[in-house]
């Protein structure tokens, strides 16, 4: 299901990619796409390792559905009691979310496709390449909020100072972590003063922070004796499965490729890589790409890497697009099995957990 989501949409977005975002029924063309991409998650039934865990936290509010309200995660309370004073199956929860990360998703898709980004490409390597989708069927709360992310950085970045700060607090409402989504206007200061060369000399200098900061946080927790360092001898100070790590270097080539191709004089300028969202988004990346080291030793400080994974799409969208434009037909095929023939795998010869969909229809 998910190989034939990810076509369809692909395939449906190339069809209507002239249709200009000034006529008026371009939000209906894009329904087709929005209610299949949002139906297969919500549809799901036990992906993932979290699915029994809510179901459970719905069948058994009382004991479980409080905690979330103290920790401010007011969003989930709420659906989860709106749903049961209506008297809706556990699967709405999961119905009910999906309709959220999808409706953040495709506006974000449709403000890109208003700067002359090719959407169909755009959806296609963020379909294979950040595995959001998948991961957004099992940490429900988590990607709730992961998924208005994007629109953040665009509304920071556009100096939408009112409308951002709501859309953090709103993601806070669905996950707690999500105050670190204010770093969003730490990131625009600096961009005033970065350019394409110190873009790429980020990209180079934080691998060793990132991979050494995990040994400071440990000094850190053990300065406090009586309060941390049960932290440290917990699952979560365990590393990361060490897979995890090697599917990120997986697309290192292609991302030096892109620092190459980007830092040239004659670089590609068109398709909304002229854009100064686009430069904003490759300048996060470069800080915050090599986060993923710090799972190899803290799985908890994982979460780092996973708030800045559709970031990923920018390097590899910006290659695929210049191929496409020079019409080198080889070197576009090349490209495109290098991001696709690995999430096919992952969903069928490798599926597992959240890349094994199972449907509430036929359970």
């Amino acid at each position: 299901m998910f190989i034939f989501t990810l076509f369809y949409c692909t395939f449906y977005f190339y069809l209507i990619e002239k249709v200009s975002t000034r006529n008026k029924l371009h939000l209906f063309l894009w329904l087709p796409p929005l209610i299949l991409y949002l139906s297969v998650a919500g549809l799901q039934y036990s992906v993932g390792t979290d699915y029994l865990s809510y179901i459970s936290i719905y069948e058994n509010q009382e004991q479980y559905l409080l905690k979330y309200y103290i920790k401010g995660e007011y969003t989930f309370y709420y659906i989860n009691k709106l749903l049961s004073f209506i008297n809706s199956p556990s699967q709405g929860v999961f119905f009910v979310f999906s309709i959220i990360q999808s409706i953040f998703i495709f506006w974000y898709f449709a403000t890109l496709k208003r700067n002359l980004f090719i959407i169909w490409l755009f959806f296609l390597i963020f379909f294979t390449v950040t595995n959001i989708y998948n991961n957004q069927l099992n940490g429900i709360r988590q990607y709730a909020a992961l998924t208005l992310f994007p629109l953040i950085t665009y509304w920071c970045h556009t100096r939408q100072k009112t409308k951002t700060i709501i859309a953090i607090i709103v993601a806070i409402t669905f996950h707690k972590s999500s105050i670190m989504f204010f770093i969003v206007f730490l990131f625009q200061f600096l961009n005033k003063f970065i350019n394409k060369k110190t873009t790429f000399l980020f990209f180079i200098l934080t691998a060793p922070i990132y991979y050494f900061l995990p040994f400071y946080i440990i000094d850190i927790l053990t300065s406090f004796p009586n309060e941390y360092t049960h932290y440290i001898h917990s699952k979560y100070f365990h590393s990361n499965d060490y897979w995890i790590i090697v599917t990120k270097i997986y697309y290192i080539p292609i991302i030096l490729y892109f620092f190459y191709r980007y830092l040239k004089v004659d670089s590609y300028k068109k398709n909304g890589t002229d854009s100064t969202y686009f430069q904003f988004c490759i300048f996060i990346f470069s800080i915050t790409f090599w986060s993923f080291l710090i799972g190899l030793f803290a799985n908890i400080l994982s979460r780092l890497s996973s708030n800045f994974i559709f970031l990923y799409i920018f390097p590899i969208y910006y290659i695929l697009a210049e191929s496409i434009n020079k019409r080198n037909n080889i070197k576009t095929l090349f490209l495109f099995l290098y991001i696709t023939l690995p999430y096919i795998i992952k969903v069928t010869i490798l599926a597992k957990n959240e890349f094994l969909y199972k449907s509430y229809l036929f359970n």
